[in-house]
């Protein structure tokens, strides 16, 4: 059961997940908010019912965080998104869950949460809120170790459900808790680096473990 207190909007209900059958899972509280320039977000949340063997492509994200100033290009919040054949993105980030107008604190006595959300929530939080686009890479996996690569973000979320899982600003922040995640689903895991900590380079791992091309970068 989640807590009873006053969340952000954006962390008022956390995903969870529900293994039906091999392959298929269903997912509630998917976070599909609308923003548009003249009216207040509509908090949306969706569910449905996926089957990994639809998947097309995986991708990796990564949204630079503007608060650093100058220093932004060493901090970046990073996720992971999976494309179906149905014309769907569905992304799985790792964030710090705050209270009602509670502001980020790197110290803070603060929990991590496993969500899952559309990429048009991503397109409007960016450019409707932050004011700035951000950007993806191909991951270069087959589509049968991409199917992997979901089930095992899948199977961190229902694990993650319901226990408090303390957010450390190096150790379990948004990144290294998702290469945890990643590394369940891939054949040749993604090795410790220093850069994992420092989550604007982490793009920068990865491509050194050959997921992703760092010239095939898409700005969105």
């Amino acid at each position: 059961m989640e807590p009873a207190r006053e969340w952000e909007p954006m962390h008022e209900h956390v995903s969870r997940v529900a293994l039906l059958s091999d392959g298929q899972w269903h997912i509630t509280h998917i976070r599909d908010f609308i923003f548009t320039s003249d009216a207040p977000p509509v908090y949306r949340w969706s569910e449905r019912t996926i089957d990994t063997s639809q998947i097309t492509t995986a991708h990796f994200y990564r949204f630079p965080l503007e608060q650093f100033g100058k220093m932004r290009w060493l901090f970046a919040h990073t996720c992971i998104g999976f494309s179906f054949n149905d014309g769907t993105d569905l992304l799985y980030s790792i964030e710090v869950r705050q209270k009602a107008d509670e502001e980020y604190h790197p110290g803070g006595n603060s929990e991590n949460v496993r969500m899952f959300a559309t990429l048009n929530y991503f397109r409007g939080f960016r450019h409707m809120v932050r004011k700035r686009g951000f950007s993806r890479y191909h991951i270069l996996l087959p589509q049968s170790e991409v199917a992997g690569l979901l089930e095992a973000c899948l199977e961190d979320a229902h694990d993650a459900y319901g226990k408090f899982n303390h957010y450390h600003a190096i150790t379990n922040q948004c990144t290294t808790a998702l290469i945890r995640a990643m590394n369940r689903g891939l054949k040749k895991p993604i090795p410790w680096h220093p850069g994992l900590h420092l989550t604007g380079l982490t793009h920068h791992v990865i491509a050194k473990r050959g997921l992703i091309n760092l010239a095939q970068k898409e700005t969105l």
